[in-house]
C-alpha cells in the first residue's frame, strides 16, 4: 500500500467522523420538533379517544415518528453524499492513485 492510499483512507476517515457528527448534530438539532409534534397530536385528541383507542394514539405517533425519521434520514443521506463527492473532487487533482487505489476507496 502506498502513501498516497494511506492518505486518502485517513482522509476517508476524517470525511466519515464528520459526516456522522454532522448527522448527530441534526437529529439532536431536529428532536425537539419531533417532541412538539407527538405532544400536539396527544393534545388534540380528547380525552375520550385516548381512553378507548390507546391503538390509534400509537398509531398515529409511530407514523410521525417514521415520517421524521425518514426526512432526517434524507437530510443526512444528502449532506454526506454532497461533502463525500466535495472531498473527492478535492482528494482527486492532489492524488494520483492507480485504478486498485480508487476502486478500493469506491
Amino acid at each position: 500500500m502506498s502513501f498516497q492510499d494511506v492518505a486518502l483512507q485517513i482522509e476517508v476517515m476524517a470525511w466519515r467522523d464528520n459526516a456522522l457528527i454532522e448527522a448527530s448534530d441534526q437529529l439532536e438539532k431536529n428532536f425537539p420538533a419531533l417532541i412538539d409534534h407527538l405532544i400536539a397530536e396527544v393534545d388534540k385528541a380528547n380525552i375520550t379517544d385516548v381512553a378507548f383507542s390507546k391503538e390509534d394514539l400509537t398509531s398515529s405517533a409511530q407514523n410521525v415518528m417514521k415520517e421524521w425519521c425518514d426526512e432526517q434520514l434524507k437530510i443526512a443521506s444528502n449532506n454526506a453524499e454532497t461533502s463525500l463527492e466535495e472531498t473527492l473532487q478535492d482528494l482527486h487533482g492532489i492524488m494520483n492513485l492507480d485504478r486498485d487505489g480508487w476502486d478500493n476507496l469506491y
